[in-house]
């Protein structure tokens, strides 16, 4: 019994044993399987990484490029005849001058394919929003673009002739064109005959008297200085802060003929503008000197009440300056100022060759403002009864400041006129307005300077 008892203790221990090996390798192969595949995860994982990156060197080795650039903030200075485009921003669908502006910097390889649609991405932004048909001398554009060397020939080659690009100008990592501009300039070019009297037809015969020039002078003066211009824009009600603005000056020049038209240019600078204000307030001024409206008109829109007031075509209105007298004065010495003055001549001729000829051109096949001032009698220039006015779908040219530039916008005694002087007495802004002081006219033959502030 003893016996048999030792032989069945030792065929278990060999059973226990054996399972034991039989369990070891077991784990043996469970954790060679493992090893197998996370090696074979890494090795999918490498050959993704190695495909993507074979990509980007494809994409830019097949454009010249060895290595992928790194993306620069910069501040493109360009300028552009609006005749043709949907405005300025992109819109979908819609030819504007950002879209073929991106496209051309895709093609020059300062923007990347599948980044052309991805504006937050660029960090883009535009100094001034201008809306259908309207134009720049100067404008201002932020973005992160790959390579700027050479940029601003490569990008000129893919543009069209409508659209000029100044210079391309490293700027700080974290410029914002639109909250850095500290004020900006507007040109209305204006043919005289939209002052026309009631009683007389609008023809290209008409030519401006010094009592209707004077007059317009007067009542351009009014809108200087601090003022509500809730009935300037839509959306906009008489409680909304950012409906105060802040105009530093209201000019028109002495009259000058081109192609048997005589015109004006009436300028008007300031912090920021809001949707159609400056339009809205040369329309009413037009209505005014013409005899459609009484003056007391404009002391009525500063209150509560909706006015009706008319809204001159965007056809004449150029964005002429845009200041950065603060970020200009804060910059380090290894970046150029945001300012034109280096390119001064070449912005004028190009203002004359396309921004000036294609206004002339139009009005003189459209009549585009000759049919616009026969709608003049068609406005009460009174209190709209109760409801306001219908949204145009378009934001400001400041949105995205609109709290900011409320803030701004209210100086009053000595902040206004610490405002005033810091506006004509930074330097870089100074040399450059003071350089548009004799050429804000188109012939300075025929015209005298408009002074700039």
């Amino acid at each position: 019994a003893a016996a048999a008892a030792a032989e069945a203790t030792a065929a278990a221990d060999a059973t226990t044993g054996q399972k034991r090996k039989d369990n070891a390798a077991e784990h043996e192969t469970a954790a060679s399987a493992k090893a197998i595949s996370s090696a074979d995860a890494v090795a999918e994982w490498n050959r993704h990484a190695q495909a993507a990156a074979q990509s980007n060197r494809d994409r830019y080795e097949s454009s010249g490029k060895r290595t992928i650039p790194k993306a620069k903030k910069v501040a493109v200075l360009l300028g552009y005849c609006g005749t043709g485009y949907k405005g300025i921003q992109r819109n979908p669908g819609m030819v504007t001058v950002e879209s073929v502006l991106v496209d051309a910097m895709v093609k020059c390889g300062l923007v990347l394919e599948h980044e052309k649609d991805k504006y937050e991405r660029l960090d883009w932004q535009r100094t001034a929003r201008t809306d259908k048909g309207v134009h720049a001398a100067r404008q201002v554009v932020s973005a992160k673009l790959r390579d700027i060397q050479n940029g601003t020939e490569a990008l000129n080659a893919q543009l069209p002739p409508a659209i000029r690009v100044f210079d391309i100008r490293q700027a700080s990592r974290t410029f914002n064109c639109k909250a850095a501009c500290s004020g900006r300039k507007y040109e209305y070019l204006c043919p005289t005959y939209a002052f026309t009297p009631p009683q007389l037809l609008a023809v290209r015969t008409f030519r401006l008297s010094p009592e209707s020039k004077a007059q317009i002078d007067s009542t351009l003066k009014r809108f200087v200085g601090t003022h509500n211009f809730h009935n300037y824009t839509s959306k906009k009600s008489f409680s909304d802060p950012s409906a105060n603005r802040y105009i530093l000056s209201f000019e028109c020049s002495e009259p000058f003929v081109r192609q048997g038209i005589e015109f004006v240019s009436i300028t008007v600078r300031g912090q920021s503008f809001m949707l159609h204000q400056i339009r809205k307030m040369i329309g009413v001024t037009m209505a005014i000197v013409a005899g459609y409206a009484p003056d007391s008109i404009i002391d009525l829109a500063w209150n509560q009440a909706k006015v009706d007031i008319p809204r001159a075509p965007g056809l004449g209105l150029i964005l002429n300056e845009v200041y950065f007298d603060q970020y200009n004065r804060r910059i380090t010495a290894d970046k150029k100022p945001i300012e034109f003055v280096d390119f001064h001549d070449q912005v004028e001729a190009f203002k004359e060759e396309y921004i000036y000829k294609g206004i002339i051109e139009t009005e003189r096949t459209t009549n585009e403002i000759m049919n616009w001032v026969a709608t003049l009698s068609n406005h009460s220039y009174s209190v709209i009864d109760g409801s306001t006015l219908q949204s145009d779908g378009e934001d400001d040219d400041d949105t995205a400041n609109s709290k900011q530039a409320a803030s701004k916008a209210v100086p009053s005694g000595a902040s206004a006129a610490a405002l005033a002087a810091e506006e004509t007495t930074s330097t870089a802004a100074a040399a450059a307005a003071a350089a548009l002081g004799t050429s804000t006219n188109p012939d300075p033959a025929t015209a005298s300077s408009s002074s700039s502030s």
